[in-house]
């Protein structure tokens, strides 16, 4: 292979011309090997700056969002959940092979069906900002005999994030306002601990120590 085959000659003499009419030795400046024009240097660094302030506006906002979600949950949720004053529901549980001693017969009967049954309803006028009140219904009843082995009302006020219930606002069992309500009632407090509760038991009207004794998941 000769140089002359590697290289294109750029005007041998003064009358050459190309075979596409361009004149000898001159440069196409639009042509697809010269590519565009390179950006000033001045350009390319003030894109670079751009992209320098864009990270660490990205990384600043990173941190901002990992600060208020521990915020939130270490601090604000406690603040900010309560409970309820405006609950309504209903739940039922069933004994399928229960005891009790049936009054009217005067007989104990065994291996009966009891279904126990709880409604809750919230005062939303008694309550306040601080303090929920909520009426209460249990009755523990023989459906197949219509017989009513135990029922409560009791109407409690308590402190909407702890728990803990305080003398105010009717607060009474069976309509007694003397029995006097202490520990936690049917709301238990927002993020409950691992250690021994005082609750309230509107059965023998007392409060009794609960004591944690493990965990348990549900299949």
């Amino acid at each position: 292979m000769s140089v002359r085959n590697v290289f294109a000659r750029a005007g041998a003499g003064t009358g050459a011309e190309r075979a596409d009419g361009a004149e000898p030795g001159r440069l196409e400046p639009d042509g697809p090997e010269n590519g565009p024009p390179p950006e000033p240097p001045a350009r390319v660094a003030t894109r670079r700056q751009e992209r320098g302030r864009l990270s660490v506006v990205l990384l600043g906002l990173g941190a901002f969002l990992v600060v208020m979600a521990a915020l939130l949950r270490f601090y604000a949720a406690p603040q900010l959940i309560a409970a309820p004053d405006d609950v309504y529901e209903t739940d039922t549980l069933v004994s399928p092979h229960a005891s009790y001693f049936d009054e009217g017969a005067l007989v104990t009967r065994h291996d009966v069906s009891l279904t126990y049954t709880l409604t809750v309803r919230g005062d939303q006028r008694a309550s306040s900002g601080k303090i929920a009140v909520w009426d209460s219904f249990a009755s523990l009843a023989d459906p197949k005999r219509h017989n009513v082995v135990n029922s409560v009302y009791q109407r409690s006020a308590f402190d909407r994030r702890t728990g803990q219930m305080v003398q105010c606002c009717g607060a009474s069992v069976n309509d007694s306002t003397q029995i006097k309500q202490t520990g936690i009632g049917l709301f238990w407090p927002i993020g409950t601990k691992k250690q021994t509760y005082t609750v309230f038991d509107n059965n023998s009207m007392k409060s009794w120590p609960a004591h944690y004794v493990g965990e348990t998941k549900d299949t």
